[in-house]
């Protein structure tokens, strides 16, 4: 069975866009670019499907993972709103049909935000290919608070759950997003996250760690509790620990890069390429998840963060929130704040901080384990073929 996906940038091209100032999410690419991994190394070729306003080299455009093929369908976005429109459209019907007529048991897979999404899912069901939709978030819940939803939003919005209706099978991140898919018996799997299944072959490097590093990669914000960490920091006195952050500032919270410069253990360090993120996060004595409960329990029971599985996979130890999505066997693996306030954040941290070297390093080791073997991507891409097979 061959996959036809939507979408993310071939890896040797994305560092260009990010570095080109266009806002794609290091989260999404990682997460989509490891289903095509995945599909690829249990025997499926895969056809990617791409628009954005990013030129790429056509050599860029061709991918081998275990000798399987990855080809990506680019459409670069050029003139107006209604010429990109009518272009996009062409494009997506295009590809599609071309991939039906060379693969009549194929399949097509969406991250159900992309904005492609919607026209991908319907093209596939007018030429009788099955449809697998990724969802990892509802776009209301993605709206910044106070923020006005715009024409632009809502179409999406509409389109998001528009795609729905076409889908034989939903990949999901909790089980309480099938509250929210508005069909009746629907067909889902449950997939808190995927790793890298090369991951497996690789052991943890050993670092000399001269100070104790508390690290946080990825969107920095209050609502990501940010600065409920900071400030439980700052209250820890002691100048041979650091509080590290890697990624970018949202525009909403411009306040916090004051607050972090108010300390001088606080180092930021912007976003920088995956592949030193990883090395960052080894080198690390731990690695701190403080999204907010409290105020978002709604929005945190229907989703559950990608950054979890990948500061598992770490093998360094993880502090993070008990977030209503997160089950029970979770506390096997990883610490949990006593509570997301200041106070709460301060006093884990503080445990943590005392707890003997070779407990740390046993607690990040399990939860490595765990998330090796349970959620690699060879494994995940497998159960969803094998679910394809029996519609």
């Amino acid at each position: 069975m061959n996959i036809l996906y939507t979408s993310c940038f071939p890896e040797k091209v994305f560092f260009d866009v990010v570095k080109s100032g266009r806002l794609y999410s290091h989260a999404a690419q990682k997460f989509n670019s490891l289903f095509v991994k995945g599909f690829c190394l249990n025997g499926c070729n895969a056809d990617v499907i791409l628009h954005s306003d990013f030129a790429i080299d056509s050599e860029a455009l061709q991918e081998t993972v275990d000798q399987c093929k990855v080809n990506y369908k680019h459409l670069q976005a050029q003139g107006n709103v209604l010429k990109r429109f009518l272009k996009k459209n062409l494009f997506v019907n295009r590809v599609v049909s071309q991939f039906a007529k060379k693969n009549p048991d194929g399949a097509v897979v969406v991250d159900a935000l992309n904005t492609l999404a919607y026209s991908v899912t319907k093209a596939a069901k007018k030429h009788g290919i099955k449809i697998v939709t990724v969802v990892t978030d509802f776009p209301n819940d993605l709206i910044a608070e106070n923020e006005k939803l715009g024409l632009k939003k809502r179409l999406h919005a509409k389109m998001f759950y528009g795609q729905f209706n076409y889908t034989d099978l939903f990949v999901l991140l909790t089980e309480n997003m099938k509250e929210r898919i508005r069909r009746k018996g629907i067909r889902y799997l449950v997939m808190n996250g995927i790793c890298d299944s090369a991951l497996l072959q690789e052991e943890r490097q050993t670092y000399k760690k001269d100070k104790t590093v508390l690290l946080y990669s990825g969107g920095i914000s209050r609502k990501f509790g940010a600065e409920n960490l900071i400030q439980a920091f700052k209250n820890i006195k002691d100048d041979n620990i650091e509080l590290h952050f890697y990624g970018y500032l949202t525009e909403e919270d411009p306040g916090l890069a004051e607050l972090m410069e108010s300390d001088s253990r606080i180092k930021f360090f912007g976003s920088v390429p995956n592949s030193v993120i990883l090395e960052k996060q080894q080198q690390a004595s731990f690695l701190i998840n403080p999204r907010l409960v409290n105020g978002y329990e709604y929005y945190t029971k229907y989703s559950f963060p990608s950054k979890n599985i990948e500061y598992m996979v770490s093998g360094t130890p993880m502090i993070t929130t008990k977030l209503p999505c997160v089950t029970q066997e979770y506390s096997d693996f990883v610490y949990f704040f006593e509570n997301d306030s200041v106070e709460g954040m301060e006093e884990t941290l503080r445990y943590c901080l005392a707890l003997p070297e070779a407990d740390r390093a046993e607690k990040g080791k399990r939860a490595k384990q765990f998330v090796l073997n349970t959620m690699n991507n060879v494994i995940q891409c497998k159960k969803i073929l094998s679910e394809l097979g029996e519609i």
